[in-house]
């Protein structure tokens, strides 16, 4: 079910249909054990983020120890995202470390 809702919104983004219940849902179940569902999950965060969507924003301290998780590599475990979406990860960690100091 998860995989529907994220492919749903990582297709042609209209924001303003996420509501204050989905996007917590989908935060607070990260991160995910299923690693298929990874890349559309984080690829609909990374858009959330770039469009400035302020149900996102609202979860930045709770979406961070999933984003450790996922960017932490372990040597001979299974990679959690692709070398694109990991690399998206990065500059949107950095973005907040520079937005939100106080968090890190």
């Amino acid at each position: 079910m998860l995989f529907l809702l994220t492919s749903y919104f990582a297709l042609p983004p209209d924001f303003s249909l996420i509501s204050f219940q989905v996007l917590p849902a989908i935060v607070g179940a990260l991160p995910l054990k299923d690693f298929i569902e990874n890349e559309p999950t984080y690829s609909m965060i990374i858009k959330l983020y770039h469009a400035h969507n302020p149900i996102m924003l609202s979860l930045t301290e709770q979406l961070l120890p999933a984003l450790a998780q996922v960017l932490t590599e372990d040597e001979g475990k299974e990679e959690q995202v692709s070398g694109t979406i990991r690399t998206q990860l990065v500059e949107l960690v950095t973005a907040l470390t520079q937005q939100y100091p106080q968090l890190f």
